[in-house]
């Protein structure tokens, strides 16, 4: 093992509380003081390198956890209380050999506990994955990537999740061909995706189901990128990502018809396929820049486990983003849009939750101070005023804003 700089260990501390009050607005009269929640935390991680060099490398990262939640309802006489507590751990290697091979390894044990008002007991559990890969870099215009990932719970059953990708990198190719592409990258991947249920997912009273079985998944993706430099002023960036994926056990919350209650739940077999794309435009002159951002989705997310297809809940068909934002010296300010289409509210697809629009304005005003940075922002969203709901029954917060000042050190 190689001797430790000054400076290569590095420790992290974080310590918080925040109480929010609020009316009821959803079970009962909006009554001034009746709803709080409070929450506190205390988080601390770290880092280690034990082996540095070009060829070889050996990390070691920790992080622990410790959270607490109180939620009162005083007019429905509610007062849940959450104490959760988290150890994890992160080693990863690898070793680099002549004619580009890579091999690589990483190990991540977690450790955690739960002590809720709403479990009947205190949940204990542990997680591990280990995740072992093989890159070939003979080349810098393909890249060829094989894993597998073992994952465990509670030191029972092992789930082989394997996996392989390949990029294509034309503008490290030194032909002319490889000169006309070199404005394109594109990557594509399958691999089998695992999610174990959560705590609250098997656990949580009421609504938790212990009989939850992992979620079970093949997905096959990918990435066409193309990006334009047309000069010094101005570029440009499109992507577009399709994908595929097969799922079987999809684990869901649905709530029922009568009661409102949510139920944690296995969808037999589900699938979902569809694309994201996005594209990016930057105009710079003097000490001025004018850039925009998209992005938009379309998404087929279905039931298929009856002899009729159906949409799943709560997935909207359509979203997109945009923003335009303008600087000039230390001043810069900008406009959001955010579209989110249809969602169906309901197994049947009977009932669907209406399409929402939202507009937010910012503005923001940073000086360089030395080596630091000092940073005023405020923040105007939902401008319009929108009432909306991504969940029925949950308002979202009409207009509201927010005002930021920060301080950036050894900026």
């Amino acid at each position: 093992m190689m001797p430790l700089k000054k400076g290569d260990f590095r420790l992290s501390f974080w310590a918080g509380s925040q109480f929010n009050e609020s009316p009821a607005s959803l079970l009962s009269p909006q009554l001034p003081g009746n709803e709080s929640q409070t929450s506190r935390f205390i988080r601390l991680s770290g880092f280690l390198p034990i082996i540095s060099t070009g060829n070889a490398g050996l990390q070691m990262r920790f992080f622990f956890s410790a959270d607490t939640f109180l939620y009162v309802n005083k007019q429905l006489a509610i007062s849940d209380g959450t104490a959760t507590q988290s150890f994890a751990m992160r080693w990863n290697g690898f070793i680099r050999t002549s004619g580009g091979h890579e091999f690589s390894a990483e190990y991540y044990p977690g450790f955690n506990r739960v002590a809720s008002a709403n479990f009947d007991n205190i949940v204990f559990c542990t997680d591990q994955r280990l995740r072992l890969k093989y890159q070939l870099n003979r080349t810098e215009v393909f890249k060829i990537s094989f894993w597998n990932h073992f994952l465990n719970r509670d030191f029972e059953n092992v789930f082989l999740l394997p996996g392989a990708s390949v990029g294509f990198i034309p503008r490290n190719m030194s032909s002319k061909a490889g000169q006309r592409l070199k404005w394109l990258s594109v990557y594509a991947g399958l691999a089998r995706n695992m999610r174990m249920p959560t705590m609250n997912d098997l656990y949580w009273a009421p609504g938790g189901n212990p009989d939850l079985k992992p979620e079970d998944a093949w997905m096959a993706d990918m990435t066409v990128f193309a990006s334009f430099a047309e000069n010094k002023c101005f570029k440009w960036d499109v992507k577009w990502m399709p994908y595929y994926s097969t799922t079987t056990n999809l684990i869901r919350w649905t709530p029922d018809s009568l009661s409102s209650q949510w139920n944690a739940s296995n969808v037999a077999e589900s699938r979902q396929y569809g694309f994201e794309a996005t594209a990016t435009a930057t105009f710079q002159w003097s000490k001025n820049s004018l850039s925009g951002s998209l992005n938009a989705a379309r998404v087929f997310a279905e039931d298929v486990s009856g002899t009729e297809i159906k949409t799943l809940i709560y997935v909207p068909d359509k979203t997109m983003n945009a923003v335009l934002s303008i600087r000039h010296g230390i001043w810069s300010g900008g406009y959001e849009f955010h579209y989110t289409g249809k969602r169906f509210t309901d197994g049947d697809n009977d009932r669907y939750m209406p399409e929402i629009f939202l507009h937010d304005v910012f503005v923001c005003v940073s000086r360089n101070l030395g080596s630091n940075k000092l940073s005023l922002s405020a923040r105007l969203n939902n401008f319009m005023n929108a009432d909306y709901q991504y969940i029925a029954w949950y308002p979202m917060p009409r207009r509201n804003f927010y005002v930021t000042l920060k301080w950036n050190w050894n900026e």
